[in-house]
């Protein structure tokens, strides 16, 4: 996963998901927006998150909650949904991911769009 964040509350995430059923390897490149919503700090939000999963080209959503461990780190969950078949997903059937984010934005940058 790759996640570009332009302000406070806003990123555009890039992630490559690969799926292995019956023997049949399966890639996914999905890319969205994502919009935060901070309920406590520092850095423990909820997100939703809207996208389109190339190859494919069909619309999913996501929601998920990040907990803050440094500034650097973060402990993610997620539920994503696609609209459409594919040959190891049905419609509307939700995936859950557990994961740690590292943060490889420079710290410049995160702070000219951070409020104090």
């Amino acid at each position: 996963m790759y996640e570009y964040r332009f302000s406070e509350n806003w990123s555009l995430p890039l992630e490559l998901m690969r799926f292995n059923k019956a023997e049949k390897d399966m890639f996914l490149l999905n890319g969205g927006l994502r919009m935060r919503i901070p309920i406590s700090y520092p850095d423990r939000n909820i997100y939703g998150q809207i996208g389109i999963s190339s190859g494919f080209f069909v619309f999913y959503g996501a929601v998920g909650f990040e907990y803050g461990i440094t500034d650097d780190l973060a402990l993610y969950t997620q539920w994503k949904t696609y609209t459409s078949n594919f040959d190891t997903i049905q419609p509307h059937y939700w995936l859950f991911s557990l994961g740690i984010n590292y943060n490889v934005t420079p710290r410049a940058t995160r702070e000219s769009y951070l409020v104090e």
